[in-house]
């Protein structure tokens, strides 16, 4: 998302610099006297000095740009969540989280009568946490828990990471 957030911010800042460009060449020409081969200057003034605040247009216009401003507001206040974790102990490396879901959740896998293994990130306030799913037998949950927790200390992402280990039988159709 931030991606997403970042090509947002371009063309937001793109679209506010051209306007503001135009707006100093429109005006520099309209204070020369000179009538603006880009813009309507005169009639935009007469138009803006007969149209009144209650006019709908104004305030549909301004209701629109209130909530394109809250939601871009929104959407650059809100927490998204970080795309790597902390590892080794207080070195200040970093890994991706993608990766440590991905060899985790083939951790998982590598343990016999282990299937359709899913690992899932979270951060909370308390720090992070790791979610396994995976159709096993309900007495290999120490095991798998045993193979991600080794998984982890190979990536040296610290001990205190709590692993819930949810396994379910295999659905039989």
């Amino acid at each position: 998302m931030a991606g997403v957030n970042r090509v947002a911010a371009v063309l937001l800042g793109a679209v506010l610099f051209g306007v503001g460009v135009l707006t100093v060449v429109v005006t520099a020409l309209a204070a020369a006297g000179y009538d603006s081969a880009v813009l309507p200057l005169p009639r935009w003034r007469d138009s803006l000095g007969t149209t009144a605040w209650s006019d709908r247009r104004v305030v549909g216009l301004s209701i629109v740009v209130g909530l394109v401003g809250l939601a871009v507001l929104f959407l650059q206040m809100r927490r998204w969540q970080p795309r790597h974790m902390p590892a080794g102990a207080g070195t200040g490396w970093r890994i991706s989280r993608h990766s440590v879901e991905s060899q985790a959740a083939a951790a998982a896998q590598s343990v016999p009568g282990v299937s359709h293994a899913r690992v899932t990130s979270r951060r909370s306030r308390r720090g992070w946490s790791l979610r396994v799913t995976a159709e096993a037998a309900p007495e290999e949950r120490e095991t798998v828990s045993q193979a991600v927790r080794t998984e982890l200390r190979r990536l040296e992402i610290p001990e205190d990471v709590p692993v819930d280990v949810d396994l379910h039988r295999r659905r039989i159709m």
